[in-house]
């Protein structure tokens, strides 16, 4: 979500009725779904492993989580008015702002990638575009926010808590959150400046910040060794 919104920002957009079609409905797609629509995103589809919905006017996204959790986390029977029931395939080809990959790896590929309209593609699950597939999107001028840097709020959320299991601190709600944000907001910044700079995509702009930390880090150990 962080990224989504970074991105957005970069680009100069507005929240306001940007169209999302959310693939995957486990802990990721639910809440990254519930968090965008509570900054302005008009969540147009929903899918999970059994059943890909689609409503024009936006779902519900809060009403479709309270209805999953009770039904065996699927979202298999689920209605509202104007809700259509629509295909995988269908769902990947929308015409969409953003879509976000939230559930299995090498959902967008060779055969698949060249339907996909959406501008922005936002990484929730690990390895959802294949190489391929990135290359044709890259062609088709879609940026892709790569998994390495949409998923990692979680990464960093455990290390909170390593964190404070070491140090027997317990920190609220409000200064995580906090904490997460900043981070997560320079490591965009940080990547991004690079995709600027080199001319290169996010992927490859992550993979570049990551390596010169590496490096950095071991220049460092032998200074003080």
């Amino acid at each position: 979500m962080l990224s989504a919104l970074s991105t957005l920002e970069k680009l100069g957009l507005k929240t306001q009725d940007m169209t999302v079609a959310v693939q995957g409905f486990g802990n990721v797609g639910s809440m990254g779904a519930k968090l965008l629509q509570e900054q302005g995103f008009k969540i147009v589809a929903l899918g999970d492993a059994f059943v890909s919905l689609y409503k024009k006017d936006g779902i519900n996204v809060k009403a479709a989580i309270e209805y999953a959790n009770n039904n065996k986390k699927s979202l298999r029977g689920y209605t509202e008015e104007d809700l259509q029931s629509i295909s995988n395939k269908d769902l990947l080809a929308l015409n969409v702002d953003i879509l976000f990959l939230a559930a299995l790896e090498n959902q967008l590929r060779k055969n698949n990638a060249n339907n996909v309209r959406a501008k922005i593609v936002v990484e929730g699950a690990n390895g959802p575009t294949s190489k391929d597939a990135d290359k044709i999107l890259e062609n088709k001028g879609i940026i892709i926010v790569p998994d390495i840097l949409a998923n990692a709020g979680g990464v960093v959320v455990s290390y909170f808590e390593w964190v404070q299991n070491g140090q027997s601190f317990m920190w609220d709600e409000q200064y995580v959150t906090t904490t997460l944000k900043r981070i997560m907001k320079k490591a965009f910044t940080d990547v991004w400046n690079v995709h600027i700079e080199k001319k290169v995509p996010l992927r490859m702009a992550a993979y570049m910040v990551a390596l010169n930390r590496i490096v950095q880090a071991k220049k460092l150990r032998c200074i003080f060794h």
